[in-house]
C-alpha cells in the first residue's frame, strides 16, 4: 500500500476507534512532549521513548564469558563488566548480554557521568550489588553455613520465589543460634555472613547477599542516559538519578526496565534530573518504589508510562509509596498500577501538581488513616479515568490548599479529608 494510502487507512481506522485527545489540565503548568489519547480500545499515548537514544559513539558489547582485555567492539571480543565499557571515552551504546551481573562486572562499582544507552540483549540483563561468595558449614552447626564479607544489608533467595515471581527474604537474626534455630534468616558479626536458607539447603548462587552500597549511579549535570531491558536488583538504592551542579539537569530515559530490592532506600530515586519511566516496574524496595525531589534547587518533572509501583516498605513506617513526588514537583502518570505498598500507593507531597491518567491505586498495607489511601496529595491532583479499590480510602487530603480534580473516577467514595481540602469534577 502506497505511503498516501496507508495513511489515509490509519486515520479512517482511528476514526473508527472514535480517538479523541485528552489534554494536560491547564491548571497542571506542563504540557508533555506527547499526546495522550482515549478511545473504544482504551488509553494511550504517541510517546516513543527510543526518540531518546544518544546517538553516535563507539558501540561496546559486554557479555560474563567476555574479557577487559579484549577491545569490547563485537561480541566476539566483548569486556566483561560495565566499568571498562563505561571508561571508553568514545562509547556511545552498551550492549549487554542477557545474563547476571553482579557487583564487580555490574554497574555497583561505577558512577555513570556521561551520555550513554545501556541496551539489554537477548533477555533480562540484571546488575545486582551482590558477590560470589564461598560458603562452609559454620562449626557445631546442621543448617548454618558461612561466609567471609562485610558491609552485609540485607539477603534474599533467588530460588524461593512468591506467586509474583519475586524473590523470598531472609530474616535478620542477632546471633548463629538463632539463624541456626529459624530457617529463612541470617546474621552478621561485621565480617562473616551467616545463613539458613528457607529450604535448608546448602547457600548456593541463588543466595543473594546485598551490600550497602550504592547500584546504578547516575551523577552528572548534563548526562543523558538510555536504559532498556535492565533489571537493578539490590543495593543501597538500585537507581539513582541525580545532577552534579547547580545549573544543568541529567535525565534517564528508561524503557522495560526493574529496580527491585532496596536495601535502604527506593527502587528508583530521581533527585533534580528529568525522567520518563516506560514500561517499568520498582517493587519490594525498603522505601518507595518511585521517588522523585529536588536538589541543587533544581527540579526535573517525572513521566511514568505503563508503570508499577508495588509491594514496597519494609520499614516500620506507614508513608512508603509505589511513587511519589516532593518539593513541589510537577509529574505525570499514564497507565500505571501501584498496589500493596505501605502507605498511600500514589503521594504527592510537597504543594506539588499531578496529572494522573486511566491510573489503578489499590490495597494498601498501611495501618494508620490517613496513610492507608490509594491516593493521597497536598497539592493539586487530576484523576482522570482513574480506578480505586481495596483500601480503606481512595483518597486523603493534608492540607486545606490540597484541591482534586476527577472525571470518570471509579471509587468507593471513601474521602479521608479533614482539612477543608477540595474535590471537584473537571
Amino acid at each position: 500500500m502506497a505511503d498516501f494510502g496507508r495513511a489515509a487507512f490509519d486515520l479512517a481506522q482511528l476514526a473508527l476507534r472514535g480517538r479523541k485527545e485528552i489534554t494536560p489540565p491547564s491548571g497542571l503548568g506542563y504540557t508533555p512532549p506527547f499526546k495522550v489519547y482515549r478511545d473504544n480500545l482504551g488509553i494511550y499515548t504517541d510517546f516513543t521513548i527510543e526518540k531518546y537514544k544518544n546517538t553516535g559513539g563507539q558501540d561496546y558489547y559486554v557479555t560474563n564469558n567476555g574479557s577487559d582485555s579484549n577491545d569490547g567492539k563485537s561480541w566476539s571480543t566483548a569486556f566483561s563488566s560495565m566499568s571498562k565499557a563505561l571508561s571508553m571515552a568514545d562509547v556511545g551504546t552498551i550492549y549487554v548480554k542477557f545474563d547476571l551481573y553482579d557487583r564487580n562486572r555490574g554497574l555497583s562499582a561505577v558512577t555513570i557521568t556521561k551520555s550513554v544507552n545501556i541496551i539489554a540483549v537477548g533477555g533480562k540483563v540484571i546488575f545486582s550489588a551482590h558477590n560470589s561468595l564461598t560458603w562452609s558449614l559454620t562449626s557445631g552447626q546442621t543448617y548454618t553455613y558461612q561466609a567471609a564479607r562485610s558491609t552485609v544489608d540485607a539477603v534474599w533467595d533467588a530460588k524461593t520465589v512468591d506467586e509474583l515471581g519475586d524473590y523470598k527474604m531472609l530474616t535478620k537474626r542477632t546471633s548463629i543460634a538463632e539463624v541456626e534455630a529459624n530457617a529463612g534468616s541470617w546474621y552478621t558479626d561485621g565480617t562473616t555472613l551467616y545463613v539458613h536458607t528457607h529450604d535448608n539447603r546448602i547457600p548456593d548462587t541463588f543466595i543473594r547477599a546485598y551490600l550497602a552500597v550504592p547500584n546504578g549511579v547516575i551523577n552528572s549535570g548534563t548526562a543523558k542516559v538510555y536504559l532498556e531491558g535492565v533489571t537493578f536488583e539490590g543495593g543501597i538504592e538500585p537507581l539513582k538519578v541525580t545532577n552534579g551542579n547547580t545549573s544543568s539537569m541529567p535525565a534517564v530515559y528508561a524503557k522495560k526496565c526493574k529496580f527491585k530490592y532496596g536495601t535502604q532506600s527506593n527502587g528508583a530515586t530521581i533527585q533534580g534530573a528529568d525522567s520518563f519511566f516506560v514500561d517499568c516496574e520498582a517493587a519490594r524496595n525498603n522505601l518507595d518504589g518511585f521517588n522523585y525531589h529536588i536538589y541543587n534547587n533544581l527540579k526535573g518533572i517525572p513521566v511514568e508510562i505503563n508503570c508499577v509501583g508495588r509491594n514496597n516498605g519494609y520499614t516500620t513506617q506507614d508513608n512508603n509509596n509505589g511513587t511519589t513526588t516532593h518539593d513541589a514537583i510537577t509529574s505525570v502518570r499514564i497507565n500505571g498500577t501501584y498496589n500493596k505498598n505501605k502507605g498511600p500507593n500514589v503521594a504527592d507531597v510537597g504543594a506539588g501538581k499531578s496529572w494522573v491518567v486511566n491510573s489503578l491505586g489499590h490495597t494498601s498495607t498501611a495501618t494508620t488513616d490517613v496513610q492507608n489511601t490509594n491516593f493521597q496529595i497536598d497539592g493539586l491532583m487530576w484523576l482522570d479515568g482513574c480506578d480505586s479499590y481495596n483500601s480503606p480510602y481512595d483518597i486523603a487530603t493534608t492540607t486545606a490548599s490540597s484541591a482534586l480534580y476527577v472525571r470518570d473516577l471509579k471509587w468507593t467514595a471513601k474521602f479521608f479529608n479533614t482539612t477543608g481540602a477540595s474535590i471537584n469534577p473537571y
